[in-house]
C-alpha cells in the first residue's frame, strides 16, 4: 500500500522542524496580539468558487464532492475565505473590538499535478487583520512575516511588493491592460486569452508563460495610474520599511494568484528555492472587499493578511534540533516494578524534570544490561530503583555526562 501522490509523512528531523515552525509562528502571533482561530477543513465549495474568481485554485485545484444531501462540499484550498466566513457568521468575532487579529494553521488541499515544491495536501500558517484600511496593519503583517522568517534562520529572503491601488486606479489600469493585451490576443497563452475575455487582464502579468512574459515587457507600470492618496501611502510605506532596515523591492508585475487582492500585494522571495516560479517563502496582501462579498454587503470590514507553506519553510529553515533531556528509571527486580511507575509520576512533577523524557527500562531486570542500553540509547540520566531506595524513599539520579548525583526524595 502506498500513500497518495503529493502528500507527505513527517517524521524525524522534519517533524521536529514542523513543530518548531508552528511554535515560532504561535509565539510571534502573541507578540503582535493575535488570537487563534480554528476553522473547519471542509466548507461549501461556493465559498471558494465565489471569492477566488477565475484563479487556478478556483478553476482547477479545488477538491470538491457532492455529499449525501446533494450539497457541493470542498476541502479548503486556502484559509482566508473560511476565516472571513467565520468572522461574518460568529457574533463574538464580528461584534468584537477592532482590529480583529486572527492566527490559524493547518492543512489545505489542492488538486494539482504533484511536483517539487507543490503538493496536494500542504500545511499553512495564516495571519489576518480585520479593521480599517490603516497603514500600520499593512506594516505589522509584513513585520510578522519578517520576524518568522528571521526566527527560522532563513537567509536571502527579500520582500517583493506591489500596490494595485484603489478601486478607481485598479479599474483604470485594467481597462488599459484590456486594450494593450487585446492587440496581442492571438499570441497569448490560452489561460491569458481566457483572462482577457473575462476582464481579468491584470492576472496576465502573473503568467508564467514565456511568450506572455515577452508581451508584457512593454506594459506601462501600474504606478502611472495611482491617485494622489495611493502615492502618499506608498511614500510613507517605503519610509517606514527603510527606517526599520527591511530590505524590499518594488515589483510592478507582482499581482499574486488570487483575485480578491486589492492595493498591497507582497511576497518574501528566496534565492535558495530552486524553482524561479515557486520561490515565494510566503505571500499575501490586502483584500478590502471580501468581507462585504461574503456577508452580502451586511458587513464592511477591510482586511490584510498573509500565508506561508510549512513544507516550504521546512525546506528553507536553519533550525537546531531541540534536544530533550532523557532519564531512564531502572528497577532492580520485579519487586520494584510497580514502584517504578509511581516514582516516575513523582519525578515528572518536580520542576527540574518536567520537560524530561522519562522511560522505565526493565528488560529481564538485568541492571547492568539495562544501564548499558540506556547509555547507548542516548539517555542523559539514570535512576536505579532497588529495595533500599524504595524503603528509604530517597533515590540517586546520576548524570551520565559529568557523573554528578542528584538526590531525589519522595
Amino acid at each position: 500500500m502506498k500513500s497518495i501522490r503529493g502528500v507527505n509523512d513527517f517524521f524525524g528531523s522534519n517533524s521536529e522542524k514542523f513543530t518548531q515552525i508552528t511554535e515560532i509562528a504561535s509565539k510571534v502571533s502573541k507578540q503582535f496580539g493575535f488570537q487563534r482561530l480554528i476553522t473547519p477543513t471542509i466548507e461549501y465549495s461556493s465559498l471558494f468558487e465565489r471569492n477566488l474568481g477565475d484563479s487556478d485554485i478556483a478553476s482547477k485545484e479545488i477538491y470538491k464532492f457532492e455529499d449525501k444531501s446533494g450539497e457541493m462540499i470542498a476541502l479548503r484550498p486556502e484559509f482566508t475565505a473560511g476565516v472571513v466566513r467565520a468572522v461574518c457568521e460568529n457574533g463574538d468575532l464580528k461584534n468584537g473590538k477592532l482590529p480583529l487579529k486572527l492566527f490559524s494553521f493547518g492543512q489545505v488541499f489542492r488538486y494539482e499535478r504533484p511536483q517539487k515544491g507543490r503538493y496536494r495536501e500542504l500545511n499553512q500558517i495564516n495571519f489576518e487583520i480585520f479593521g480599517k484600511p490603516l497603514l500600520q496593519y499593512d506594516i505589522d503583517i509584513i513585520l510578522i512575516a519578517r520576524d518568522i522568517i528571521s526566527s527560522l534562520g532563513i537567509k536571502n529572503a527579500v520582500l517583493n511588493m506591489n500596490f494595485i491601488g484603489g478601486l478607481d486606479s485598479k479599474n483604470a489600469y485594467t481597462n488599459y491592460l484590456n486594450e494593450y493585451f487585446g492587440r496581442y490576443k492571438n499570441d497569448l497563452s490560452q489561460d491569458s486569452q481566457k483572462r482577457l475575455e473575462v476582464n481579468k487582464s491584470l492576472r496576465i502579468l502573473d503568467s508564467k508563460d514565456e511568450n506572455d512574459k515577452k508581451i508584457s515587457l512593454d506594459v506601462k507600470p501600474i504606478s502611472d495610474f495611482y491617485d494622489t492618496q495611493t502615492k502618499v501611502k506608498i511614500e510613507k510605506f517605503i519610509e517606514i520599511l527603510t527606517s526599520l532596515n527591511v530590505p524590499f523591492e518594488l515589483n510592478p508585475s507582482l499581482v499574486r494568484g488570487l483575485d480578491y487582492y486589492t492595493d498591497l500585494v507582497f511576497e518574501f522571495i528566496s534565492e535558495d528555492l530552486e524553482s524561479k516560479s515557486q520561490n515565494a517563502v510566503c505571500g499575501g496582501g490586502r483584500y478590502d472587499k471580501m468581507v462585504s462579498q461574503i456577508s452580502d454587503n451586511k458587513m464592511d470590514l477591510c482586511a490584510v493578511g498573509f500565508a506561508a507553506g510549512v513544507e516550504r519553510l521546512i525546506h528553507l529553515c536553519n533550525l537546531e534540533a531541540q534536544k530533550t533531556q532523557k532519564m531512564a528509571i531502572i528497577p532492580v527486580s520485579s519487586n520494584e516494578f510497580t514502584q517504578s511507575f509511581q516514582i516516575r509520576e513523582k519525578v515528572k512533577l518536580d520542576s527540574r524534570f518536567q520537560d524530561f523524557h522519562i522511560e522505565i527500562i526493565c528488560d529481564d531486570f538485568a541492571v547492568s544490561k539495562n544501564m548499558k542500553k540506556a547509555s547507548e540509547s542516548g539517555f542523559d540520566f539514570i535512576c536505579v530503583i532497588g529495595e533500599d531506595e524504595v524503603e528509604s524513599g530517597t533515590f540517586d539520579i546520576k548524570n551520565l555526562s559529568d557523573k554528578s548525583i542528584i538526590k531525589f526524595t519522595l
